[in-house]
């Protein structure tokens, strides 16, 4: 369906950026309040914003941490926040909305240039032309115990997607002074938002000569090895014990399969020297080189790709029992590939699992899918939870909406085709056929009115609990005609209520139910909803 696009649009990366901002407006009114330097508590949220992202690994600053890092304000040389840590000072230069002048980003360069890189003697700082702030980190910049520290300049920009020519040119002059000058722009700042990653740094495991099933030429790309359990829940302890992430790059949560499992505990305790066998192993992936050493094999940033719910289910029943010797007569295939992000990805599509991979899974890292999450957890007051991975439970206080329903929510309202949600389901996730929905549906979702996904949030709820909650006697009913009445409810969501448009369209569709039902003979409701438009083209007609 083709949608007009006018200024009111706000991309969800904005919003999300929005978000940050509002939730550190408080903490940013304290610190504008005692530091008193002018500006707005606004401006300094956007810096506290972009500061714990950009120190991420350092997690939050303290408010005391805050007020001893921002300089902005009034008599601020254009220095808006200076950072002194163990290797380094970092210098800040932060605009959210305002337009850009060269004029301001060349006194930016100059006054580090004056008063950092070549210093001044400690009475002429006392000047006028500095807050205390920026005086008292200007003093300590040029100190004794930093004068020699590496400097790196920040220019962070909000609103501009790449970096202007002059920027460039400070970079350029900046480069003969040994200063490192990075640009980030609002993409750069949500990339760093999604990207969550803390990978283990390298887990080494002494792998036994008959156990290296194949290692490949001198530079590793692959292994494949037979690793006994109690090695692999030592990784995952390790990795919980650090709070490093294993899993990821793993498409999916952990699914609580009671049959499988069974089956896996049964070899383990029965046949615990044929587990290798029976099992279909597991994939770990890592980006650097795998190296061996003899026996030692040592893997950097190991991501299990596939194997997640034998390596969660094993570790929570075997964790007090690591020293049994099953757990040493079981082994598992690994296979030990090094992989980037798109290699990993087509590994993930085309791997045999215990437990078959859905196309919506696959689509679970995505960026897009990081960035709803983000942003439909934050909606309403936070009642909203997106769960993007299979597995994933809701919490207590939210309510759930899972990616597969999410996206066949927005192809129902937006492009208006109920039926193809209903019936095509699979053809909503494939991005790589010429019948594939899924690019198209990113394409919208990337660049649409941030209210539309609040609306189809609102009214996707609102028929699943109509659905979940309905009489028995027409629940199966609301059922077959869910994504047709959604579709309606968004084309007049600005027209009266939720509850008077879902009943208004109930008794629409049940009119057409009973004219197909009297034309066709042994017509289902289902087939009605899934097999043409012919439904969604009635209740239009209607609605018009």
């Amino acid at each position: 369906m083709d949608k007009k696009i006018d200024q009111k649009i706000i991309k969800i990366d904005q919003k999300i950026i929005e978000q940050e901002i509002a939730n550190n407006l408080n903490l940013a009114e304290k610190i504008h309040k005692k530091l008193n330097l002018g500006s707005s508590k606004e401006a300094y949220s956007f810096i506290i914003t972009n500061l714990n992202l950009i120190y991420k690994n350092k997690k939050n600053f303290t408010e005391k941490e805050l007020e001893n890092i921002i300089t902005d304000g009034g008599n601020d040389v254009k220095i808006d926040a200076i950072y002194i840590h163990n290797k380094f000072i970092d210098i800040f230069d932060f605009k959210n909305k305002i337009k850009e002048k060269k004029s301001d980003l060349v006194e930016f360069k100059d006054n580090i240039l004056k008063y950092i890189i070549n210093g001044m003697k400690k009475e002429e700082y006392e000047s006028k032309l500095f807050n205390n702030c920026i005086k008292e980190k200007l003093i300590e910049c040029y100190s004794e115990k930093n004068r020699y520290k590496k400097k790196r300049v920040y220019i962070i920009r909000g609103n501009f997607k790449n970096e202007h020519e002059y920027i460039k040119e400070i970079r350029e002059e900046f480069n003969d002074h040994n200063v490192d000058v990075k640009f980030l722009n609002r993409q750069n700042i949500i990339n760093s938002i999604l990207k969550t990653e803390n990978y283990l740094p390298e887990w080494q495991s002494e792998i036994e000569k008959n156990d290296i099933l194949f290692n490949g030429p001198k530079i590793k790309k692959e292994v494949l090895l037979r690793v006994p359990i109690y090695k692999l829940i030592q990784l995952y302890n390790l990795c919980l014990e650090g709070d490093y992430d294993l899993f990821n790059k793993n498409v999916r949560g952990f699914l609580r399969k009671k049959t499988l499992l069974k089956e896996i505990f049964f070899t383990i305790e029965n046949d615990p020297d044929n587990f290798h066998i029976y099992h279909n192993g597991i994939t770990i992936i890592t980006s650097d080189k795998i190296k061996q050493s003899g026996k030692y094999f040592l893997i950097k940033k190991p991501q299990v790709i596939n194997g997640l719910q034998t390596i969660e289910s094993i570790y929570k029943k075997y964790k007090e029992k690591i020293s049994d010797e099953k757990l040493k007569k079981a082994k598992i295939i690994c296979k030990i590939i090094e992989a980037n992000d798109d290699f990993a990805d087509k590994i993930c599509q085309t791997s045999n699992t215990q437990i078959p991979v859905k196309l919506w899974d696959l689509r679970s890292n995505d960026n897009i899918q990081l960035k709803l999450e983000r942003y439909i957890n934050n909606i309403d007051g936070n009642r909203y939870q997106y769960i993007r991975k299979s597995g994933n439970k809701v919490k207590k206080d939210k309510i759930g909406i899972f990616l597969h329903e999410f996206i066949q929510w927005v192809y129902s309202a937006i492009f208006e085709k109920p039926a193809d949600a209903k019936d095509d389901k699979k053809l909503l996730f494939d991005c790589v056929s010429d019948k594939g929905k899924y690019k198209e549906i990113e394409a919208y979702l990337n660049s649409c009115k941030i209210e539309e996904i609040d609306d189809i949030c609102k009214i996707g709820l609102f028929v699943k609990n109509k659905i979940l909650k309905g009489k028995k006697e027409i629940k199966g009913i609301i059922k077959d005609m869910g994504f047709h009445i959604m579709a309606g409810m968004y084309l007049l969501r600005d027209k009266d209520s939720l509850e008077k448009n879902f009943s208004n369209f109930f008794i629409i569709l049940e009119e057409h139910i009973n004219n197909r039902k009297g034309e066709e003979v042994g017509i289902t409701n289902n087939k009605i909803f899934t097999k043409s438009n012919e439904a969604w083209e009635f209740l239009k007609s209607k609605i018009n």
